[in-house]
């Protein structure tokens, strides 16, 4: 079985926080929720499923949920958990039963831990040991690691319990064999395929991290169909696909649900008529193209949001994003650590560009291409909107815009960290209080 970590302090070693004795901000022992500031160990917060959050919330019963405490053990499932949340062992779980839970906060190695030291189920018998590791991958992002010890039951009363993780809406990832009980009971050993020891599932900056199609170094063209080394096959169901090295081509399945599609250098990907979550690599001078939609020649609408992660910190990496301005489905883009720029292209549609935090960081938004002029408004320090006719683009951690080919107009009154705008045209600039340029 995998080990916990340990050696935290307190009386059983993993931590001096239980949750027995803590102020509940919702329930009581058997199903309750704490509520623990993180801002210790995450400066800024803790970005998760696009939204940034200053505090979690341990859910008594194998759950930590965010913006909202729970306290619920719904046997409906993952799917039926109405918080964004990390999923460890959703189940019935009682502590008055047996067992306890803790957790420690960890500045100096950028960790916190929340273990469910034996606990027992509300009817039954047996105990189950876990534990949820949260680490500061910097800009806000976090690495996450499901660790499964001894595990002894699996259900309550016939109901199987679930694992995995949510944005608390119809979006849902489940780990290998949830809700299965019997197969549950053997996650202490299970291969969850992400390179990690048995027992251990991981993420990678919030996005799970668990090959399930994987391409060679070589130069590969992963599709419908395509068979991995494995023997692992691209469907039209849920896909998690990493290219490899090499200069890839990846089109997934009409999926109906989330595809995770973890690529690097040269790599191409088409995603499917769901939703799609897209983490991109790029060593220094590759470039990728990413289309959000099913859609390999031309931009088609598919009504559900897509993400994309770019956690590149080479410079002179390229990355074009096709069918972001289709529809109004509100595609997100995540620029990660460091320095990076967005460019603009008229009809640019309903979405989100996050510059991300962390390195030496200055992210822009190039809107020199655009044909007509945009509008771009703060609302707080870094972020705001940007308005071109029926075109709405939201927009956080961004330090500076390239506003040089029309007659635009910027509006910071309301930020106090300063502007960095570059200007052509007919501009219009009213500045805040910080020192802008």
């Amino acid at each position: 079985m995998a080990t916990l970590d340990s050696g935290l302090g307190g009386i059983a070693s993993f931590g001096e926080n239980d949750f027995s004795s803590a102020t509940k901000v919702l329930g009581d022992n058997d199903d309750g929720a704490v509520a623990v500031n993180v801002t210790s160990v995450f400066s800024g917060g803790i970005n998760f499923f696009g939204t940034n959050y200053t505090e979690i919330y341990i859910n008594s019963n194998g759950a930590i949920s965010f913006g909202l405490a729970n306290n619920a053990y719904d046997f409906a499932g993952a799917d039926d958990f109405f918080a964004p949340a990390l999923l460890p062992f959703y189940s019935d779980i009682s502590i008055g039963n047996g067992g306890e839970i803790y957790w420690d906060l960890d500045p100096v190695n950028g960790n916190i831990t929340i273990t469910w030291d034996a606990v027992s189920p509300y009817s039954g018998s047996g105990s189950n040991s876990f534990q949820v590791v949260l680490s500061d991958a910097g800009g806000g992002e976090m690495d996450v690691e499901y660790i499964y010890g001894d595990m002894q039951w699996g259900d309550v009363g016939g109901n199987a319990a679930t694992a995995g993780l949510t944005d608390g809406g119809a979006n849902t990832y489940e780990l290998e064999f949830s809700g299965n009980s019997t197969a549950m009971q053997s996650y202490e050993s299970n291969d969850f395929d992400n390179g990690d020891p048995a027992g251990i599932f991981s993420t990678s900056d919030s996005f799970p991290y668990v090959l399930i199609v994987a391409g060679s170094s070589g130069n590969d063209i992963l599709g419908l169909g395509s068979i991995d080394i494995a023997g692992n096959i691209i469907s039209t169901g849920n896909d998690v696909i990493l290219g490899g090295a090499g200069d890839d081509t990846i089109s997934t399945g009409s999926a109906e649900s989330i595809n995770w599609v973890a690529f690097g250098a040269g790599a191409d990907a088409n995603g499917t008529t769901g939703q799609d979550f897209f983490q991109y690599t790029g060593s220094s001078g590759s470039s990728a193209t990413i289309r959000m939609n099913n859609s390999p020649d031309a931009g088609d609408a598919d009504s559900v949001a897509d993400y994309i992660h770019v956690i590149s910190v080479d410079n002179n990496v390229s990355l074009m994003v096709g069918d972001f301005a289709v529809g109004t489905d509100n595609d997100a883009l995540y620029g990660g650590g460091d320095a990076d720029t967005s460019e603009l292209k008229d009809s640019f549609g309903s979405d989100v560009v996050f510059g991300g935090e962390g390195g030496t960081d200055s992210d822009v938004i190039n809107a020199s291409g655009m044909t007509t002029g945009v509008n771009v408004c703060f609302t707080v320090d870094e972020a705001g909107q940007v308005t071109s006719g029926a075109n709405t683009l939201d927009f956080a951690e961004v330090e500076s815009f390239d506003l040089r080919a029309q007659a635009d107009t910027l509006v910071g009154t309301r930020t106090t960290s300063g502007i960095n705008a570059d200007g052509g045209g007919d501009d219009s600039f009213l500045g805040g209080s910080g020192n802008d340029s």
